[in-house]
């Protein structure tokens, strides 16, 4: 435990270590694939702020392009201090009701981390060893075998989380890599679903501690949340509300830019009709470099749904970050 508190002192997750080691033989920057499949990449690992999984971005560049003046707002975060003590318990299931194994299930806050995973049944248990965490979130899920979201802790008050105890939730499952499409500027990328329409000039950052070679392909899940009947705590009902379609799409923490627009084919029994306005949401789960603040949703853009039963992006709502997205009609 005080490796990992070391660790995520400065910014580096165990995971992201071994990720590092065996993508790049520890230059963390030294990878990334270009549109056209000749591109070159540059980079530096870093830490979420002085906490959190580690990270680190490549740039793909396609047709000669770099992604200068691409950057992200990096928007302020709660600041909440929480004393997490006792262990933090539960279980997850995947969205097909089967244990999620192994599925990492990280406590962050924006300052430090304690690392954790699920056994073969799903079940974790992380001690939470009266860590002072700020804006503490169960972060779980890595935006490889599953999407990644980060959910509020139980049992806590205003300054404290006292064995939190999260019950049985699920997460949702991405495709498998062999399915991934790859990001190519000047195409439609199709898979799961969601089509990008990546502009000719695009340039792509990934995240190269978190993907290695092989890994980079697009890859997405598209969820009616209202129908399925999931326990997904990261999901902002009070918010958002249950009317909602989820968007997961990876390479997770992946940047697009210039952005593209984005077509979700909406799934079946999905009663909205031709011309509803909607709005789009980004779920935030970096601590740093990031779009939305830590473990909240903020609105990203709008769209419409099409005769053909499909959403699409307005224009200034294009997809820059990959994540998870929520879709919900305009109130």
């Amino acid at each position: 435990m005080q490796l990992q508190r070391l660790l995520g002192l400065l910014g580096i997750s165990t995971m992201a270590l071994v990720a590092s080691a065996a993508a790049c033989g520890g230059d963390d920057g030294s990878g990334g694939s270009g549109g056209s499949g000749t591109g070159t990449g540059t980079g530096t690992g870093t830490g979420a702020g002085m906490g959190g999984a580690g990270t680190g971005t490549a740039t793909g560049m396609g047709g000669g392009q770099t992604c200068d003046g691409c950057s992200s707002p990096d928007p302020a975060h709660e600041e909440i201090t929480y004393t997490v003590s006792g262990n933090v318990i539960g279980e997850v299931l995947d969205q097909n009701g089967q244990p999620a194994g192994d599925i990492i299930t990280d406590v962050c806050g924006t300052n430090l981390c304690l690392f954790g995973s699920a056994d073969a049944n799903g079940s974790f248990n992380v001690p939470g060893d009266d860590s002072e965490l700020v804006d503490v979130r169960l972060l779980y899920g890595g935006g490889k075998r599953f999407a990644k979201m980060g959910a509020r802790l139980p049992n806590c008050d205003q300054a404290s989380c006292v064995n939190p105890d999260v019950g049985t939730i699920n997460t949702i499952n991405l495709p498998d890599f062999s399915a991934g499409v790859d990001l190519v500027p000047g195409t439609d990328v199709s898979q799961g679903g969601t089509t990008l329409s990546i502009p000719a000039e695009s340039c792509f950052k990934y995240d190269l501690i978190l993907y290695e070679e092989g890994e980079f392909g697009f890859r997405s899940t598209v969820l009616d949340y209202g129908a399925s009947n999931l326990d997904l705590p990261a999901v902002d009902q009070a918010n958002l509300g249950s009317d909602v379609v989820l968007v997961a799409t990876a390479p997770i923490n992946t940047v697009i830019c210039p952005a593209a627009p984005m077509e979700v084919e909406l799934p079946a029994g999905t009663n909205w009709t031709e011309g509803t306005e909607v709005e789009l949401f980004l779920h935030g789960t970096k601590t740093f470099q990031h779009y939305v603040p830590y473990g909240e949703w903020a609105k990203h853009g709008e769209g419409v749904v099409t005769a053909n039963g499909t959403i699409t992006t307005n224009a200034g709502s294009e997809i820059e970050f990959l994540g998870l997205y929520a879709i919900r009609p305009k109130p």
